[in-house]
């Protein structure tokens, strides 16, 4: 039991540590995007959040060679935070999907869009501009750091990010 609290406790320093730092130029290296999706969701589902919940990726293209300029581990990070948050918040038995999107109106050449896509309930329209706030969190036990750090990693590799509900 005081080993996993210590462990806990290690993994939450790491994070608010993280929350303070810059990710340096030189570890941003064209990234293949489809993979570390796959790789996220392979890891995602080996742990007992996605017990009961069925986790899909698509892509809009054939093409499996999207790259991207990022820090692999820190993006794997979001995707694994983002898989995490939407498990939280999904019933029983629903679907998760990620969905790459490289071929669409509003999307950019040489730009990509991964998008969460879960079947929960939503986020109240007040709580939503403080979602990516540190420390912020309405669910038991969260510390309010998962979508902090989704947040400054995709910012500090040249990204954005937005939640939406879904309509």
């Amino acid at each position: 039991h005081i080993r996993t609290q210590v462990n806990r406790l290690v993994h939450l320093m790491n994070d608010l540590l993280d929350l303070g730092r810059t990710i340096p130029a030189g570890n941003l290296q064209p990234t293949p995007l489809l993979e570390i999706c796959r790789e996220t969701l392979v890891l995602w589902k080996s742990t007992g959040m996605s017990e009961n919940k069925r986790a899909i990726l698509s892509s809009d293209s054939d093409n499996t060679s999207i790259q991207v300029l990022a820090d692999g581990l820190k993006l794997q990070q979001v995707l694994f935070n983002l898989l995490e948050n939407a498990g939280h918040h999904t019933a029983k038995d629903s679907k998760i999907t990620v969905m790459l999107i490289q071929n669409s109106p509003g999307i950019s050449d040489g730009m990509a869009v991964v998008r969460i896509i879960d079947q929960g309930a939503g986020i109240a329209e007040d709580k939503l501009p403080y979602i990516f706030d540190p420390f912020y969190s309405d669910r038991k036990g969260g510390t309010g750091l998962g979508l902090a750090l989704v947040r400054h990693f995709i910012e500090n590799m040249g990204g954005t990010v937005q939640i939406t509900n879904n309509i």
